[in-house]
This record gives structure tokens, sequence and C-alpha cells, in this order.
């Protein structure tokens, strides 16, 4: 709900500060769009109702960084915002299709006409990022450790991510499967059906370029903050026998460990899918919960509860204060009077000097 509320103001600052055309000016401007339209996306799809905003905004940054990786071919940063600014659409276009469906705004035969074009754009984007964003040269090739007999993926095989100046196309990759992990939940929610069993083996390869990520040395700080994001989704694809199901807890846990807090919903949800107990940790015992994260979790949790006492309520209420006082029993103003006589020579009083009536 703090999520939705952020995301309504943020909606209101942009559509009444900009326009699709205006918000265009500049580079900062455009991150500021490329951020929301993700906030936009996430807020909509977590929640089912859709993302808010028009397409107009999607379609105005894409255009727009088109224009600048043709202006500027050598520029990496805008090719890379080129493909993540047509992957909004492409969730965008799918998000819609899904919400207007649910909503009643498409007969199934407009649905039906509707979803192989949507379809063939999600399952499109990974193949479609180009060949300066994979260029093989940049992968790379050794990262010290090797896997342990818990771990569901190989982290340490060579040429599984990218490097350097290529270190976004692993987040480019992941995005674009989350995008078509997301189509593929709606899919089997519409048609009542299971998933696909290929999303299983993307699911092993989401998790394999995550841990990989986390793994490598000399990877920029808060990557595994960063990546878990497009990650998480991919779990639900994942088998759910008991190695499994641990390997993800574990993960999980050291996602929470570095700072970011899932919310309770979504832990006791999955928790739930394994055939465990509601908990606000991933592990028994609080096992690698630090001591400043299960502080910040009781800190939510206190903030979140109604008040447990009269006091806490009366306090809440400020019923020491407005209990016995209403507005009728405030002083009415012909009881105050201010003037500007003063009983010193001269009659003039010293500035913001007043003198009200006995009885107020």
């Amino acid at each position: 709900m703090n999520l939705m509320g952020h995301q309504k103001a943020a909606f209101d600052m942009l559509t009444r500060l900009y326009t699709p055309q205006t918000i265009c000016q500049s580079d900062f401007l455009l991150k500021i769009l490329l951020w929301y339209t993700r906030f936009d996306l996430f807020v909509g799809l977590q929640s089912g109702g859709g993302a808010v905003l028009d397409r107009d905004w999607y379609y105005a940054v894409h255009r727009c960084y088109i224009t600048k990786v043709r202006d500027n071919p050598e520029n990496m940063g805008y090719k890379y915002d080129e493909r993540f600014a047509f992957s909004r659409i492409v969730a965008k276009e799918s998000s819609d299709l899904f919400s207007r469906m649910g909503k009643g705004l498409l007969s199934p035969h407009e649905f039906m006409e509707q979803l192989p074009s949507v379809q063939s754009k999600v399952e499109s984007l990974a193949k479609d990022i180009g060949p300066d964003l994979q260029d093989s040269a940049y992968k790379v090739e050794n990262i010290p450790g090797r896997s342990g007999p818990d771990d569901i993926v190989n982290a340490f095989e060579p040429n599984v991510i990218w490097a350097d100046d290529l270190w976004t196309t692993n987040f480019l990759l992941l995005d674009f499967w989350s995008i078509n992990f997301m189509f593929n939940i709606s899919i089997s929610m519409a048609f009542k059906k299971p998933f696909a069993p290929e999303l299983t083996e993307l699911a092993y390869k989401s998790a394999q370029i995550f841990e990989a990520m986390c793994a490598y040395p000399n990877a920029p700080e808060g990557t595994i903050i960063e990546a878990q994001v497009s990650f998480a989704i991919a779990t639900l694809f994942l088998p759910k026998d008991p190695k499994t199901m641990q390997w993800c807890r574990r993960t999980f846990a050291k996602v929470e460990s570095r700072g970011y807090i899932y919310p309770d919903a979504m832990r006791n949800r999955m928790l739930e899918a394994w055939g465990l107990e509601p908990s606000d940790w991933w592990l028994p015992n609080d096992e690698g919960c630090p001591p400043i994260i299960r502080s910040i979790k009781d800190f939510i949790r206190e903030r979140s509860t109604a008040p447990k006492d009269q006091v806490s309520e009366d306090l809440k209420e400020m019923r020491g204060i407005f209990s016995s006082l209403n507005i009728s029993d405030s002083p009415g103003s012909d009881n105050i009077t201010v003037t500007s006589n003063d009983s010193g020579a001269g009659g003039m009083s010293a500035p913001g000097q007043f003198t009200a009536s006995p009885d107020w």
C-alpha cells in the first residue's frame, strides 16, 4: 500500500508537470520517465490492475532513444536505454491486454485476436538484443569458486555473464525474461492451464545468471538488490522439490540480509506454496538474518499494527486534547480586541502588541 501511494504521487507530479512531448527534452527527464514506467508496471503487475500511465508516454520515450541511438551510434548507454524502453512498451501492451480482458473491456474474440501479436513480442525480446550488446569478447570466462552440493545451478560456469562495458546485458536478459514469466502467469490464469515445461528451463537460466552476477568479484555495488527484482519471479517456475525450495529460501534470505525487505504477503505466499508455515523470515530461527535487518523488520511490524492498548489508542486519537473540546468551545472573535492604543506617551503601541478581554 505504501508503494502504491508513492506511485500515485509520482504519477500526479509527472502528468501535471510534463507531457509525452516535453518530458523528452533532456536526458535527465528521460531517465525519470524510464524509471517511472518500470515503477508503473511493477505496481500494476503486482496488483493485477494494470499500469496507469497512457501508452503515449511509453512510445514517446522509446522514439526518443531510437533517435539518440541513430545520432550517437557509439553510445552504449543509449543502446541499452532503447532496449529497456522497448521492453516497457511490450510489458505495457501485455499488462493492458489482460487488464482490459479482466475488466470486461474486451470480448473473448477481441482478446484472442490480439493475444498472438503480444505473445510474439514478448517471446522475441531476448532474441532481439542485438550483436553489439552480446559481444562474446566481454563474456566472463572465470569466476573464482565452485558450486556446492546445495546449489541448483552452476554459477561458476564459463561464459554465463557479461562484464565491463556489457555488464548491463545481464540485467537486460533478466528483465526480458521476467516479462516473459509475467506474461505466462497471466496466460495460465486466463486459460486455467499449467505453465509450459520450457519455462522451467528458462527459470534455471535466470537463476544461474543471478547467482553468477552475485559471485562475480568485480560486480558493481548493489548488484544483488538490482538483479533480484527480475529474478524473484523466476522462482515461481522452478520445481518444488526440497533441495530447490531450500535453495530459494537461502537466496531470498541473502537478498533480504542486504537490505531489500520483501513484503510479508509475498514471503508468506511463497512459503505457503512450499508447504511451510507463514513467517517474517525465510529460514528457521532467524538463520542468516543480521541484527540490523531484524530491527528494521520489527520496526516495520510495530508501525503497521494497530494500537495494542487504550493508552496507545488515546494517543493515536489525541484524546487528551480533543475528547472534551468542541470547536464551539473556542473563543469567539468578539472576545479578542487588537488595538494600537498604548498607555505610554505618544498613544502608540509597540509593533504586534495587543490586548484581550479578561475572559479570554
